[in-house]
């Protein structure tokens, strides 16, 4: 675990360096990113949260004839029916009512170059349209008014076109002419002033895309689950504006409420109106009938020997008064019942004997009740109006099935009383025939009289039912604005997203650049490719200006890298003390332009300066590089001319350099038609058996190894191999055939080297800004320019 966590930090520590030196670049990016999240704060219109609290209270009339059919799974629960109620009060036409009572579907603005902040409530002027609301709540109208005056102003009216119309003067109470007809501007006594000078922009949307837009705007949600409290939120640019928003959406869903409720009232109202007019006519014509008949037969007092027969039969006709009283309200609630074409409340608390019918008649109209809320916010099919249907043909069939059981037995009864009413009027014949005549129209009196005064009184009991019609909605909190700090935007949340973002982008860029790209960059790129390698070191990107050579003496950052590179190539061969050719190093790589030769020329004089007499052999006979850097000295001799012809000895081939450094050189000679069969010859080990023991070291530019084949011809003679990468060049992909070349042992004593390393990529100098000791201060603030090497 130990070791995971190590090489975790070391991880996390090589990302950090490898980002870190592109500082600049995260520091513009976050700047530049944090700059424009400034100007977005400072001009965007910041919004402010309102907030209103409602409970929804439950209809105590049905909550407990409902409570068994909760238990059953049969009712929605409490839960449902609370986001129910929430359907219906953010339903679209509770926000077109809202927005139609605010007048939210004409909006004005302070006009300004960037920004054009809403004016609400405290409006400097007041538009009238001499068009229809309908028109004006369906039409779309943007204009600009400039205030000149307490009494003048101009208007504007865009028409959306590229070119804007001219402004036209006019006073205030003027009617004139736009898009939308006829109109008439009136200031605000009060708020014209305050503008004078200034431009007011005039915006009419169509209203139901304005409720639309609070719909969008508006939440509202339970505060828990099973809770009846809901709270009502929205974010608005205006403060009072949203406080009045929530405040009329909550007034519009009461108003819905009482104006259900009240349907059921006022249908019952209608129903017994209808019927005292017709009955107060009926009594009517039997008082006419009653006052002719006395006046006709002069008729002032009863027999007294009918008395007796006549209180027995007004009690039995007292009897009968009741009993067709109740069979006629049973005869209207059937009537009443059978014409309805689709579920509606019918008329409750008419007084029947069988309370049976009385509850279900009240759970009827309560199911009803609370179908057609459902209805608003949803349609036929939805599961629970469904259900509710289901439930009020149920009662309705049970209803029915009950009124015919009363109406039967009402008419038994009645005809039982008929029975002994004729029983009793038997008995009283001998009463003259004038009185029984007026008796019979008094009957009718009494019957039509006792009606008439008991739909009275159930219009009564309607009328007060309808007056104390109450919300089950109870306002805990009315609008109020949270926080004087907006909701939007957040300063803390929009600098700390510029930061990120700032961050984010830099960094990204550079993730893909490593990404995709199959370049090495220097020593470590090498070693975690090749951990079993050994690699010598790395060498830096020069300018193309600067010498190509190293001087004695030289400590440029150049100089000092070949002599870390010589250092640890003494380290190796010490280790190869008695290996054969310990001090014949061939330099090769994969490709051409990777710098072979300047590494073999700059090593060798790294050798030289330290006073060890080195010899430099062009083995590149394809492609002779060394003469590049040498200048003076006759090429039509070297080691093509040695291999070709016998006669030439290994003396002659061999040229000093310089005067005062042990340095020479074999060059490459004539390049030949056949490089690989000659470098197969054997004069070329008795040129390496002869020169071994005469130089420390020798050092050998070979042919790139991956395209031909005449360094794996000659690597028998070397006894060590530093094989060249170079840094931006190399790609990785071909560095599997160095490894190939490792693991079949095909080059001897390999190691490796990586030249042209900016130094922002060194291991060691260039990321920890240690530098070279000898190095100008000057040099290092002058900034580095990339380039590229030349290739050999």
């Amino acid at each position: 675990m130990k070791v995971n966590k190590k090489t975790d930090n070391n991880n996390i520590r090589e990302y950090l360096l490898k980002y870190g030196k592109h500082w600049k670049w995260f520091v513009l990016s976050v700047s530049t990113i944090v700059v424009l999240g400034y100007f977005y704060i400072r001009y965007t219109i910041p919004e402010y949260a309102s907030n209103a609290s409602v409970m929804i209270l439950e209809d105590k009339s049905s909550s407990s004839e409902n409570a068994i059919f909760q238990d059953l799974g049969v009712f929605a629960s409490n839960s449902r029916k609370v986001q129910d109620e929430i359907e219906v009060l953010t339903s679209r036409s509770a926000f077109i009512e809202t927005a139609r009572r605010l007048n939210l579907n004409i909006q004005y603005f302070n006009k300004g170059r960037i920004i054009e902040p809403q004016i609400y409530p405290n409006i400097p002027i007041s538009v009238n349209f001499f068009s229809t609301d309908s028109i004006i709540y369906k039409s779309r109208l943007s204009a600009n008014l400039k205030i000149i005056s307490n009494n003048r102003f101009s208007f504007n009216e865009n028409s959306g076109l590229e070119e804007e119309t001219v402004p036209k003067n006019y006073s205030f109470g003027e009617k004139f002419t736009t898009s939308l007809g006829e109109v008439i501007i009136t200031p605000s006594p009060d708020y014209i002033s305050n503008y004078i000078g200034k431009t007011i922009k005039m915006e009419i949307k169509p209203l139901d895309q304005v409720a639309q837009g609070l719909k969008t705007k508006v939440m509202a949600i339970p505060t828990e689950d099973n809770s009846n409290v809901v709270d009502i939120a929205i974010n608005s640019e205006n403060r009072q504006q949203g406080n009045d928003i929530l405040n009329t959406l909550i007034e519009v869903y009461k108003q819905n409420i009482v104006d259900e409720k009240t349907l059921v009232s006022k249908n019952t109202t209608d129903f017994l109106n209808d019927r005292i007019n017709l009955i107060a006519a009926d009594l009517a014509d039997v008082d006419n009938v009653a006052e002719r008949f006395k006046t006709g037969n002069r008729l002032t007092n009863i027999a007294a020997d009918a008395d007796i027969y006549l209180e027995s039969g007004s009690a039995n006709e007292q009897r009968m008064v009741e009993t067709g009283t109740e069979l006629s309200m049973v005869n209207f609630m059937k009537e009443s019942l059978d014409t309805q074409k689709s579920f509606e409340s019918i008329p409750s608390n008419m007084g029947l004997s069988d309370e049976g019918i009385t509850e279900i008649t009240s759970k009827y109209n309560n199911l009803v009740l609370e179908r057609q809320r459902l209805l608003k916010s949803s349609n036929e099919k939805n599961p629970v109006v469904v259900n509710l249907d289901q439930q009020l043909e149920g009662l309705k069939q049970s209803m029915s099935q009950s009124l015919d059981n009363l109406s039967n037995t009402l008419k038994i009864k009645y005809n039982d009383l008929q029975d002994r009413a004729s029983r009793i009027n038997s008995r009283i014949y001998s009463v003259p025939g004038q009185e029984r005549k007026l008796r019979d129209i008094q009957r009718q009196q009494q019957i039509k009289e006792s009606l008439y005064l008991y739909l009275l009184e159930k219009r009564e009991e309607s009328e007060i039912a309808t007056a104390s019609v109450s919300p089950n909605l109870k306002i805990i909190d009315k609008a109020y604005v949270v926080s004087n700090t907006p909701v939007t935007p957040k300063k803390k949340f929009v600098y700390l997203a510029a930061i990120i973002i700032g961050m984010f982008i830099p960094f990204s860029i550079l993730y893909a650049q490593d990404l995709f790209n199959n370049k090495i960059y220097n020593k470590e790129d090498l070693q975690k490719l090749f951990p079993d390698i050994p690699v010598l070191g790395e060498l830096p990107k020069i300018d193309d200006k600067k010498e190509k050579a190293i001087k004695i003496n030289d400590r440029s950052i150049l100089a000092e890298s070949f002599r870390l590179i010589r250092t640890n190539l003494d380290h190796v061969m010490k280790k190869q003390k008695n290996k054969r050719n310990n001090n014949v190093v061939f330099i090769t790589s994969t490709i051409n332009g990777e710098g072979k030769s300047f590494v073999a020329y700059n090593l060798a004089l790294t050798l030289a300066y330290s006073n060890k007499k080195t010899l430099i052999i062009g083995g590149d006979i394809r492609n002779p590089g060394l003469n590049l850097f040498l200048n003076g000295i006759p090429t039509n001799v070297g080691l093509t001319e040695y291999l070709q012809k016998a006669e030439i000895e290994v003396e002659e081939i061999i040229n000093p350099i310089y005067n005062d450094i042990p340095l020479d050189i074999i060059l490459s000679g004539k390049i030949p038609p056949n490089p690989a069969e000659l470098l197969m010859s054997d004069r070329l080990g008795y040129l390496f058996d002869a020169v071994t023991d005469i130089y420390d070291y020798i050092i050998v530019d070979t042919a790139p190894s991956m395209l031909v084949t005449d360094t794996l011809l000659i690597s028998k003679y070397a006894g060590h191999t530093i094989y060249l990468t170079r840094a931006e060049y190399t790609d990785k992909r071909m560095l599997d055939y160095p490894r190939e070349l490792f693991d079949d042992h095909k080059l001897n004593g390999m190691v490796m080297v990586v030249n042209d390393v900016d130094t922002s990529n060194f291991s060691y100098g260039g990321r920890y800004g240690y530098g070279y000791y000898g190095t100008n201060r000057k040099a290092k603030k002058v900034k580095k320019k990339r380039f590229e090497k030349v290739k050999i």
